[in-house]
C-alpha cells in the first residue's frame, strides 16, 4: 500500500478548529491579564491620591490642639468639616504662638441630586479642599483630592452602621473626635475604562500635639 502524501479534508479542518481554539484562549488570557493590570494600576494610583490627601489633612492637625478645633464630633456621629490653627511654635513666656485660621472641607462638585449631572459616571462625589483665612481678603485655597465618595466605602444615608466601624452615616471624608485624638477616614472613587467602579478608603488616627487656648 503506498504512504499518503498529505492531510485529509478533515484532518485539516480539525487542525484549524484546534488552532482557533489555542488562539482564543490565547488571546482571552492576554486581555485578561491586560485588563487586570491596567486595573490594579488604576487601583494604586487611587490609593496614592487618598493617602497623600490623608497626610496633608493628618500633618496639618498634628501641630494643633484640641481647644483649637471646632466643631468636633463624636461617635456615633462624625463632621464633614474643621476649623483649626496650627501652632508655630513659643513666644518668650513659653506660649503658643498660633498661625492663621485654616479650614478642611468637603464639598460637593455637583449638585446633591443623586444623579450624575457632570456625566463622568459617579453620582454626588465631591472634592476635599484646604482654605487658609476663610472670607477674608487673603483667603488661599487648595484642592487637596478629587472624586471623594458622597459616603464612605460601605454606607448609605439610612441612619444605619453599615460598615460596621461605630458611625452613622458618614461622609467619604469623614472626623471623628475622642478626647486629643481624631480620626480621619476618607473614600476616593473613580471608573475603570470599562465604567466599573474603584474606590480606595484610608483611615488613620492622629493626636494633638499642643494643648491650651
Amino acid at each position: 500500500m503506498a504512504a499518503r502524501g498529505g492531510f485529509t479534508l478533515v484532518e485539516m479542518a480539525v487542525a484549524l478548529v484546534l488552532l482557533s481554539v489555542i488562539g482564543g484562549m490565547f488571546f482571552l488570557t492576554t486581555e485578561s491579564t491586560a485588563s487586570a493590570t491596567r486595573t490594579g494600576v488604576a487601583v494604586a494610583e487611587l490609593d496614592g491620591q487618598a493617602l497623600r490627601a490623608l497626610d496633608r489633612v493628618c500633618e496639618g492637625l498634628k501641630s494643633s490642639s484640641s481647644d483649637q478645633a471646632t466643631p468636633q464630633a463624636a461617635a456615633p456621629f462624625s463632621g464633614t468639616e474643621l476649623d483649626f490653627k496650627r501652632g508655630l511654635g513659643a513666644d518668650a513666656d513659653g506660649e503658643i504662638i498660633w498661625g492663621p485660621l485654616e479650614h478642611f472641607e468637603f464639598e460637593y462638585d455637583e449638585a446633591d441630586n443623586d444623579v450624575d449631572d457632570d456625566g463622568d459616571g459617579l453620582v454626588d462625589e465631591g472634592r476635599l479642599v484646604w482654605i487658609e483665612n476663610p472670607g477674608a481678603a487673603d483667603e488661599r485655597r487648595a484642592v487637596l483630592c478629587e472624586g471623594v465618595r458622597e459616603y464612605l466605602a460601605g454606607e448609605t444615608f439610612d441612619g444605619d452602621d453599615e460598615n460596621d466601624n461605630g458611625l452613622i452615616d458618614e461622609r467619604g471624608f469623614a472626623l471623628e473626635f475622642d478626647g486629643n485624638r481624631v480620626t480621619v477616614r476618607l473614600t476616593l472613587v473613580t471608573r475603570d475604562g470599562k465604567g466599573h467602579p474603584l474606590t480606595s478608603t484610608v483611615a488613620r488616627s492622629v493626636a494633638f500635639r499642643n494643648q491650651g487656648d
